[in-house]
């Protein structure tokens, strides 16, 4: 996956852009919005709009997601 790449070199803004392209796709698409918010605050400490993509990540995923304690 190209987000995964670019996350991997570093290409923070390029990974977020790869994953908003896949959310333009499938808007209810719950795990690039965790992995937006994820970038968001361990790398860019942008932490209102990891807030934002932490709060749809918990909207769209199932209640019992593993997951759901990144956010």
């Amino acid at each position: 996956m190209l987000a995964k790449k670019q996350y991997e070199q570093r290409d923070y803004t390029g990974a977020i852009g790869a994953y908003e392209d896949v959310l333009k796709i499938q808007p209810g698409f719950a795990r690039a919005h965790l992995k937006i918010g994820l970038i968001y605050d361990h790398n860019l400490n942008d932490y209102l709009s990891a807030a934002y993509h932490y709060q749809r990540f918990l909207q769209l995923a199932e209640p019992d997601s593993a997951e759901a304690d990144l956010a």
